[in-house]
């Protein structure tokens, strides 16, 4: 009984053992695909921006366009702001787990806190142009 006690615990340790590590990668895949995902998306939110920014500069100052085309921009900025905070926490929370984990993880902190500086970079980008300055004076 003793003996069949023990071997069940090895067996479990054993299983651990090769399960641990193979969520550590799925989880490391996910975030992958995840992170692509949300900086592609962020990417075209801050491409809407700059259309509109662009568009903006062609349009003569003080018109109705250039009223519209601000309105739009605000309009663009609000969903890229929004869009970046809300994925900020996401990305925040993976980099405090990945930070958690120890030394062994550190791979994946460092792709978090990588990712965590090229989703801010959109809305920084967005925030140093003429247009930005202009919505806020």
């Amino acid at each position: 009984m003793l003996l069949h006690r023990f071997v069940s615990v090895v067996v479990v340790a054993l299983l651990l053992a090769v399960i641990v590590p193979n969520l550590a990668h799925a989880t490391k895949a996910e975030d992958k695909t995840m992170t692509k995902e949300v900086l592609n998306e962020a990417e075209a939110k801050f491409d809407a921006f700059e259309a509109i920014a662009k568009e903006w500069k062609k349009a003569p100052q003080g018109s109705a366009e250039a009223d519209v085309l601000v309105q739009k921009g605000s309009d663009a900025l609000a969903v890229l702001e929004s869009y970046v905070q809300e994925k900020l926490a996401v990305f925040e929370s993976r980099e405090a787990w990945y930070a958690q984990q120890g030394k062994d993880y550190k791979q994946g902190l460092d792709f978090m806190k990588n990712n965590i500086k090229k989703l801010k970079g959109y809305l920084d980008a967005a925030k140093d142009t003429e247009f930005y300055q202009n919505l806020n004076p």
